[in-house]
This record gives C-alpha cells, sequence and structure tokens, in this order.
C-alpha cells in the first residue's frame, strides 16, 4: 500500500511557535530648543531588539532595511537639532516577537530672546545724523557659543537728549565662528526682532 500504517502505538510530534505581542514605550521630545539633538526615547524593549528608523518614508515588512536607519543604540533615536516639528518612522522586530511599527513626532520649540544692551547707557557726541555706536546685544537665555548681531541701529532723533530710543534693525542669532558660522535665528521668538530696545 502507498499509504503508512497506523497502528495504536504510532506517536505524533507537533512544534508550536509561540509569537509574543511587543509592548515598547515611546518618550518623543516635547520642549525648547537647548542646543542639543532630541528625538525618541525607547524603553521596556525586549531582548535582542532591533530599531530601524527613517525620517521621511513609513517603514514595513518589504522596506524597513532598504528605507530604514539600524538605530545603534535601540533605546536612543535623536536626529533633531533645531526649532520644528517632526516625524520619525520606526520599525522594531525581535527575536519571538510580533513586530512593531508607527511614527512619533518631535517638537522644537524656539526659545523666547529678550535682548537688551550690554551696559547701563549708551553715549554719543552730537553729529547731527542719528547714527548709534556699535551696540553689543546681549540675552540672559541665549545658548552658549551663540552670539546676536544686527545689521543697522539708529536714534529716533539726531539732537542731544538725554534719554533716547534706539530703533535696531535685523537682529540675528548666530553661532560658530568666520566662514564657519551658522544661522540659528530660527531657534529663537526674538522679542523684538525690527523694533527698540
Amino acid at each position: 500500500s502507498e499509504f503508512p500504517v497506523v497502528t495504536e502505538n504510532t506517536t505524533y510530534h507537533a512544534i508550536f511557535k509561540v509569537t509574543r505581542i511587543m509592548n515598547p514605550d515611546f518618550d518623543p521630545y516635547f520642549g525648547f530648543y537647548d542646543g542639543n539633538y532630541h528625538g525618541i526615547s525607547i524603553t521596556n524593549l525586549p531582548p535582542e531588539a532591533s530599531v530601524y528608523y527613517s525620517l521621511t518614508t513609513p517603514l514595513n515588512d518589504g522596506n524597513f532595511e532598504e528605507e530604514g536607519t539600524l538605530a545603534e543604540d535601540p533605546t536612543q533615536i535623536k536626529p533633531y537639532l533645531n526649532a520644528g516639528t517632526y516625524r520619525i518612522y520606526y520599525y522594531i522586530t525581535a527575536p519571538g516577537y510580533l513586530t512593531e511599527r508607527g511614527s512619533r513626532f518631535v517638537t522644537i520649540l524656539p526659545i523666547r530672546l529678550r535682548i537688551g544692551v550690554e551696559g547701563d547707557s549708551i553715549t554719543k557726541v552730537y553729529d547731527g545724523n542719528t547714527s548709534v555706536p556699535e551696540l553689543t546685544l546681549q540675552s540672559a537665555n541665549l545658548i552658549s557659543g551663540h552670539s546676536i548681531v544686527y545689521e543697522e541701529a539708529y536714534f529716533n532723533s539726531p539732537y542731544v537728549s538725554s534719554a533716547e530710543f534706539v530703533t535696531v534693525y535685523g537682529i540675528r542669532v548666530l553661532s560658530g565662528e568666520g566662514e564657519e558660522m551658522t544661522d540659528e535665528t530660527g531657534n529663537y521668538m526674538i522679542r523684538l526682532r525690527e523694533g527698540g530696545l
């Protein structure tokens, strides 16, 4: 006969593969710009978990290795430095677990920057025009390594006065030195970008 003969003593063995549900916890950053990189922190990961992420493309079973970047530290994905709202797509895999995929939003808020002039007063000898001597602008919550620059500054009147209003235009915040300087203005909410001090 082509069919096996089954007797009363025949034993069958079945192998069951148990796949557990992954339940990671996500903590996306929501806070103010501080000069550091931010993103999402992931905890409660299974052993041997691999985390892939993308800043542009949703990840799935077919594209996560090609479109995603494998995180060196699976508990930290921190690609963003500057103020803005961003989306991070993730794909998490671990032996014995169902894959976890989705996305989280990261929000970095600009710092409120109230600008003042270094020193108690601005002194100028009358010369018939409204130009202001070079100013040094400062703020208590300016990030270390950043500096405040401006394009133009004027007194509101060319005449001699003991208390004159100063108008400053083109205020920007920069970091770095020389040709390597970076405009950081977008990371701040300047109270009077073009206004009086």
